[in-house]
């Protein structure tokens, strides 16, 4: 006799698909059979085609949409009275919608504070059903938050990428250890074998970073590194795959180009694992002071295609690369820090190929498909607390 799968509600309010978007995409791709969720998603999505909604239509996951037809706006701190008109309207039609789509769901999974404004109402619904109620950790909460307080009042389970977010979330937020914790971090595949072998077509080291191009993510510290680089090693190339809406970084890269030729600014690309695939090393610069990284899923990737990191100290990452051994950590936050540790695996070959075998089993160890989905599918049969 086959047992029903756990259905799963998850309100998923965004046109983006960058590291949390594809994560929660992949995480309840991974849960089936098992589980069976459902995804909503904004009207706009499916009005312009994103490649959020190309990537669930990809996986054929369930999905249907809210009734936001015109578009709403970001629910925070409103600027006017029309602004706190237009947000209450929108909060309605979304509780609305979330409601109707819950029916006979029997959990609720939100990936974050903003998409559970949405959900106020059948989270209330189904706290009085005993009903679960998840809470997705993807940014690092280092202080007291009185959003995260009102939403624990309902939330039945909280789950963290790694043990440091849990304890820095926990540090700021004392109410929680009362409520029940659970660590999980992301499963991260990587199919097919590295190319790379150390030489492009002219004899050189390819670095790749993947991820958002902005100020906020290092992009600026990266291209000044680079730079540095360059002045010892001139045929290395850099590749920097990701969306740049930032004009200031965008501005930096135009410049950097025309003094080089061996920075590649590649844009947005569904073919990130090619490109991953096809590097040497791989470069994490977001930097401690603007960014405190909650898992750092490029860097796992990059991990389990054999490639040597560089990082700086930024939230999670600490504990994701161990310093010397999975990856280089710079113990500075600057770019002639940077580019020194850069330019250390550029000279050392097997310093290059050691890391990189470690890395390998690293991700082996902890975040392979085999090792995440059953801690999912333990947490997810316990009786709700």
């Amino acid at each position: 006799m086959s047992i029903k799968p756990l259905s799963i509600l998850i309100p998923f309010n965004t046109v983006s698909l960058y590291g949390m978007e594809r994560g929660v995409i992949e995480t309840f791709d991974l849960l089936r059979p098992e589980i069976d969720p459902h995804f909503v998603l904004s009207q706009t999505v499916r009005q312009k085609n994103l490649p959020v909604l190309q990537e669930i239509k990809r996986r054929d996951l369930s999905h249907s949409f809210f009734s936001d037809e015109a578009g709403w706006p970001r629910i925070g701190k409103p600027s006017s009275l029309r602004d706190a008109f237009r947000m209450s309207v929108a909060m309605v039609n979304g509780n609305l919608d979330i409601l109707k789509a819950a029916r006979g769901k029997q959990a609720v999974y939100f990936p974050s504070l903003n998409y559970f404004y949405f959900g106020i109402l059948t989270a209330l619904v189904f706290r009085l059903q005993r009903r679960r109620l998840i809470f997705h950790f993807h940014d690092l909460v280092h202080e007291y938050s009185y959003r995260l307080r009102a939403a624990a009042a309902v939330i039945t389970d909280f789950v963290h990428n790694t043990h440091l977010g849990f304890e820095v979330v926990l540090k700021g937020n004392k109410y929680l250890q009362k409520r029940n914790n659970v660590v999980i971090p992301f499963a991260i595949t990587l199919s097919g074998p590295r190319n790379g072998n150390g030489k492009d077509r002219n004899g050189s080291l390819k670095i790749l970073f993947v991820g958002q191009i902005a100020k906020h993510k290092g992009a600026d510290l990266l291209i000044e590194a680079f730079a540095r680089v360059r002045e010892n090693h001139k045929e290395t190339v850099l590749q920097m795959v990701g969306d740049c809406s930032d004009p200031e970084i965008a501005e930096l890269i135009e410049q950097a180009r025309q003094r080089s030729s061996t920075l590649e600014y590649l844009g947005y690309r569904e073919d990130v694992r090619s490109f991953l695939r096809g590097a040497d090393i791989y470069v994490h610069p977001s930097p401690p002071s603007r960014m405190a990284e909650s898992f750092g899923r490029g860097v796992v990737e990059a991990m389990a295609a054999g490639l040597p990191v560089v990082c700086f100290k930024s939230g999670a990452l600490i504990e994701i690369v161990s310093d010397e051994s999975t990856g280089l950590i710079c113990q500075e936050e600057t770019a002639s820090a940077l580019a020194l540790t850069l330019e250390r695996l550029i000279n050392d070959s097997d310093l290059r190929r050691d890391v990189a075998m470690k890395a390998i089993e690293e991700h082996r160890q902890k975040y392979t498909p085999a090792k995440v989905k059953p801690m999912w599918l333990e947490f997810l049969s316990e009786p709700i607390g």
